[in-house]
This record gives C-alpha cells, sequence and structure tokens, in this order.
C-alpha cells in the first residue's frame, strides 16, 4: 500500500546505539499487539450481538410453547365443564383423566 517496510526502517537505526533499535521492536511489537486488540475486540462484539439475538429467540420461543401450553390446558378445562358453571367436581374430573390425552396433562 506504499508504505515503508519494517526492516528497512530498522536498518536505517544501524548507526545508533543499541537501545533506539531495541524501542524500535517494543514499538513494532506493541503496534502488532494493538492491531490485534482491535481486531479481537470486534470478533468478540460480533459474537456478543449474535448471542444477544439468540436468547432474544430462545425467550421467545419460551413464551410460545407457554401460551400454547396454556391455551391447551383452557382447552382441557372446557372439556370437564360442559356445564360452564366455573367449578369442575372430582367425579368429573376421575372420569376425564381416564383418557390418556387429558391425564398427560
Amino acid at each position: 500500500f506504499g508504505g515503508q517496510d519494517w526492516a528497512t526502517l530498522y536498518d536505517a537505526l544501524d548507526p545508533l546505539a543499541w537501545t533506539p533499535k531495541l524501542f524500535f521492536c517494543g514499538f513494532i511489537c506493541f503496534t502488532y499487539i494493538a492491531l490485534l486488540n482491535t481486531v479481537t475486540a470486534v470478533f468478540i462484539k460480533c459474537a456478543f450481538m449474535r448471542l444477544e439475538q439468540d436468547r432474544e429467540f430462545v425467550v421467545q420461543q419460551e413464551l410460545d410453547d407457554k401460551r400454547d401450553y396454556l391455551k391447551t390446558v383452557a382447552t382441557i378445562f372446557r372439556q370437564l365443564d360442559p356445564n360452564d358453571t366455573g367449578i369442575v367436581e372430582f367425579p368429573q374430573l376421575a372420569e376425564h383423566l381416564q383418557n390418556p390425552k387429558i391425564s398427560a396433562y
């Protein structure tokens, strides 16, 4: 991309003592670590966003399942109380529990 090579810049430090070369190598290491840290942060952020969407999906599925279960139970209680009195007596319950579809609930 038109930039300088690290080795060329390091060779330009030849006339100097070893300390500027050491600091230059430290700068290169710091730059790589910072770049990797940034890339990792973006990757983790995307993963958390996806996880949050999956969590919302699972919660919505659980709520839908609970709503379906409550509808089924309401239907069963309407069948147990054909007179719409709002009271289910034990003999009616015992009779309907013989049905495997009702006793499953």
